[in-house]
């Protein structure tokens, strides 16, 4: 498959409108007093359940671990102040931390000091939180492991240099390219890989050049009139994008 070859060489509506007045303005207001209250509530009931944590003294007592997976569960879900997040960040318990992690309110210095987790769980959960920054994405690049690499790569806030790193590691080891064949040519600024893909017979290599806003708009006319109706609306869309 020459791309594989290729790799490894290189509303309008105003809802408002029909409310009174009071209401339009009131509404926010109301809104952050039950979300504050709330907060309130998830820091009282976390903090009943890390006091019973520290009466659990035996490590292998199933309570304990109860516990541990319930306070990992809140920490996913739960809406905390920042103070919080970062005290729940100092208990080493692989639950808590990947609870943590998954939940995208949870401050990005906290999701920088997990980043550097030992569990490769917890790494990966906030390589794949839509809320981790840019530079702790790019330190997780650097770990030699495919499946994070792969999770950073496939990342919205994942910089274009740590993009092109990854690419030039997909390059050299197959099995990553593997991986990510169909996410880099979404992505990818490569000229030359765009321009092989895209002449690729396999119709699915050839909807993700099309799709690709780097692409050149010579690939992407040629495209538009592809014999997939697939491929021709993803070329189209993407040209109007681009406009």
């Amino acid at each position: 498959m020459k791309i594989l070859n290729c790799l490894k060489g290189i509303s309008n509506l105003n809802i408002s409108a029909f409310k009174p007045k009071r209401l339009a303005w009131d509404r926010p207001e109301i809104e952050n007093r039950e979300s504050e209250q709330k907060k309130t509530e998830n820091v009282e009931h976390l903090g009943r359940l890390l006091t019973d944590l520290e009466k659990e003294k035996d490590q292998l007592s199933a309570k304990r671990k109860d516990i541990i997976m319930t306070i990992g569960h809140a920490a996913a879900l739960d809406i905390l102040p920042p103070e919080t997040y970062r005290k729940l960040a100092t208990i080493p318990e692989k639950e808590i931390q990947s609870g943590l992690a998954r939940n995208e309110n949870t401050p990005p210095d906290v999701l920088a000091k997990l980043a550097d987790s030992d569990d490769i769980n917890v790494k990966y959960e906030v390589a794949e939180n839509l809320k981790t920054p840019s530079e702790v994405l790019g330190k997780l690049a650097n770990i030699p492991n495919r499946m994070l690499k792969f999770y950073v790569y496939r990342a919205q806030n994942t910089s274009a240099d740590t993009l092109a790193q990854i690419e030039k590691d997909a390059f050299k080891d197959e099995v990553l390219g593997a991986l990510l064949l169909h996410d880099i040519l979404r992505k990818t600024r490569h000229q030359i890989l765009i321009s092989v893909a895209s002449k690729e017979n396999d119709p699915d290599v050839r909807l993700c050049v099309a799709g690709n806003s780097n692409a050149p708009i010579s690939i992407l006319n040629k495209l538009s009139k592809d014999k997939d109706p697939k491929v021709q609306k993803a070329a189209l869309e993407t040209i109007k994008n681009k406009h």
